[in-house]
């Protein structure tokens, strides 16, 4: 078992498992409605609703998050805080990223303070150059927050039409995507809606039924 079609294809041409004998299982995104939104957590990081975008941080170099520190450095995104969960800065530093000014450092958080942002981001920036699957974009889009995401590994599988795409080396289509979705109510608008429907097939119940 295998959770894409993309991870299937890559276990069968490392000959890990042929294509044949493989079965995808897609992950769910529902377990964050599970989760007690704590809207209290914007007043906590000095946060305004629709004035900030999420991104986790990580230090591996797949993760690719230098290209939205890139980004941020664009006075079109002045307005917006980039707002970091996972590793902090020095972690990020030390493996030769460069965070952009003004970025928030939120550290490892619990789901409800994670669904809170998720609720009030302006959008999440998941830039990844490969996943197996590619699980916050969802977990985003089924709480309401708009992604943009690279065209890359399982992603476009996962997110079809329901995110916009920004290429993996170009900080330029990273800033005029975020844009838009912060400047464009009826765009914002769409992307909500489909990300909510597309987010909506993905749960932990259809996973199991299908095991």
């Amino acid at each position: 078992l295998t959770v894409s079609d993309y991870s299937k294809r890559i276990l069968d041409v490392s000959h890990v498992s042929a294509s044949a004998r493989t079965a995808v299982l897609y992950n769910g995104a529902d377990h964050m409605l599970d989760a007690v939104s704590r809207p209290e957590t914007l007043f906590e990081f000095g946060l305004e609703p629709q004035r900030f975008v999420v991104i986790f941080g990580s230090p591996k170099e797949y993760k690719n998050v230098e290209v939205v520190f890139r980004a941020f450095r664009d006075p079109r995104l002045a307005g917006q805080t980039l707002v970091v969960v996972g590793e902090g800065e020095a972690a990020l530093r030390a493996a030769g990223l460069t965070p952009s000014p003004g970025a928030l450092f939120v550290g490892p958080i619990d789901d409800g303070r994670l669904r809170a942002l998720y609720e009030h981001a302006t959008c999440l920036a998941f830039p990844s150059k490969t996943e197996g699957f590619g699980l916050p974009p969802l977990e985003g889009m089924l709480l309401g927050c708009p992604a943009v995401v690279a065209p890359a590994g399982a992603i476009p599988e996962v997110c079809h039409d329901a995110a916009l795409y920004a290429a993996v080396d170009d900080p330029a289509e990273w800033v005029d995507a975020i844009a838009m979705i912060a400047s464009d109510p009826e765009l914002r608008a769409a992307k909500i809606a489909a990300g909510r429907i597309r987010a909506a097939h993905f749960t932990w119940a259809r996973a199991g039924q299908r095991l």
